[in-house]
């Protein structure tokens, strides 16, 4: 659709952590490195599959990416999950940002966007 319509396209790779201390009663203690514990990783699986989950996800998104990029479409990769820091500044859970690191997504975003020549009318306006 994008490329019929001669517009851009952003993909972002999820960032994701989980300590190296995780465990659930550990989660359930708020023991750990996260900003607010907010919902235990058992909720999506094993600490293993989502992390296998998301490491293929990450490596999906750049693969696109890469080839939309070689095939010469208009696409930009946001490869956040290897920019972001881990740690109660940036996660509330194994995958819910703070507004600190939220913040800083959105600036990544809205900066790619405008770089690949991205323009938005009315309140959408970019920058």
């Amino acid at each position: 659709i994008a490329k019929a319509r001669g517009e851009s396209v952003v993909l972002v790779t999820p960032a994701s952590f989980i300590p190296d201390n995780y465990s659930e009663a550990s989660f359930l203690n708020r023991t750990l490195d996260y900003s607010e514990h907010t919902l235990p990783v058992e909720l999506w699986g094993s600490v293993s599959g989502v992390l296998a989950a998301m490491a293929i996800h990450r490596e999906i998104i750049r693969d696109v990416a890469k080839e939309a990029i070689k095939q010469g479409d208009q696409v930009r990769l946001v490869d956040f999950a290897s920019q972001v820091t881990t740690g109660r500044d940036n996660f509330h859970d194994v995958c819910h940002l703070t507004d600190r690191a939220s913040q800083i997504l959105a600036e990544l975003i809205v900066d790619t966007a405008i770089e690949a020549g991205a323009k938005a009318h009315g309140p959408y306006a970019l920058k």
